[in-house]
């Protein structure tokens, strides 16, 4: 970590964003007490809780290795916390009862984990992460070990509880669309330093660095220059938000601020094509040698290698410090 500064809201779904090796999870372990830092402090509703042990923090933690007792059943692997804290049998019933239905496992209570599927363990880690009710959850990469169609349900299903819960959560994950799609803010990182903290929305169309303009989604950077408040960049001028300084900066282009026009003044050779599904990635190399890239629908036709293509465009591209 190097001067990480972090505030998490009651009830903020907040996750951190990174390549691996960049610090999110020892920045998850150290708020979870399962890693102590060596300067700095961690505080808990005001109170320090630095040196306070991971059962004393009440968060609950799910790993991404979920991290079940493969000899204890479904029900004894959530009820576990709440027999440590001298829960009575049947509390301890009522309570596992009430979270496997939360996360729809009520039919597999008496499975092991050897007999669930990957996404049916995992349901089980969370269970069991939140049947002790803690005060907030941390979640490392829980989804990385499923394949792509369970891991977009469950994530859209976490963020639900968490929201049903009203419950404070801390998710790790290198995963862009991921972190986009369920978070309240998301905080990129790079080397142990926090890039930038922000709402998607924000994140994705107002980078505040070069390094979340490259990381987070696809985007072309270009030299450009701001001269009265307009955005010039490959020799024209760009639509642009009111209030821009003058002076040298990077434009952001992204594939879907640019739009197919015989009259456009953007002019290039289609390198490359890739289907999206209800749109199609258009690669294309400019006269003057750069490439870019442009999402056009696919309906709309195809065009084919080799192609000429006229783009415009229809979007103010963000702009960020060179």
């Amino acid at each position: 970590m190097d001067g990480v500064d972090l505030s998490i809201a009651p009830g903020e779904f907040v996750t951190l964003l990174g390549a691996s090796g960049c610090g999110k999870t020892t920045l998850l372990r150290i708020a979870a007490g399962f890693t102590a830092p060596d300067a700095g402090r961690v505080a808990i509703d005001g109170a320090d809780a630095t040196n306070q042990p991971p059962a004393a923090r009440g968060m609950g933690f799910v790993f991404q290795s979920y991290a079940l007792f493969p000899t204890k059943s479904a029900a004894e692997n959530i009820g576990f916390a709440l027999r440590v804290a001298g829960r009575s049998r049947a509390e301890i019933a009522a309570r596992v009862r009430e979270v496997a239905a939360m996360v729809a496992i009520l039919p597999l209570l008496d499975r092991y984990p050897h007999e669930l599927s990957g996404g049916q363990q995992q349901r089980v880690a969370l269970a069991r992460a939140i049947a002790p009710a803690p005060r907030m959850l941390l979640l490392d990469e829980p989804l990385a070990a499923l394949d792509a169609r369970i891991r977009h349900r469950l994530r859209d299903e976490i963020r639900a509880l968490t929201d049903r819960l009203g419950m404070t959560s801390l998710y790790v994950t290198h995963d862009q669309e991921e972190a986009l799609a369920i978070s309240d803010r998301v905080v990129v990182m790079r080397d142990g330093r926090i890039e930038q903290a922000a709402a998607p929305a924000d994140l994705y169309l107002r980078p505040a660095t070069r390094f979340v303009a490259e990381f987070v989604g696809q985007a072309t950077l270009l030299e450009a220059r701001t001269v009265a408040g307009v955005p010039w960049a490959l020799g024209i001028a760009w639509p642009a938000e009111p209030g821009l300084a003058d002076g040298p900066c990077l434009m952001v282009l992204r594939p879907e601020d640019l739009a197919a026009d015989p009259d456009g003044p953007l002019r290039g050779t289609v390198e490359s094509i890739r289907f999206l599904g209800a749109m199609l990635r258009v690669g294309l190399v400019l006269g003057c040698g750069t490439r870019i890239a442009a999402d056009l629908p696919a309906r709309h036709g195809r065009p084919a290698p080799g192609d000429t293509l006229a783009l415009r465009p229809i979007a103010a591209p963000a702009l960020v410090p060179r």
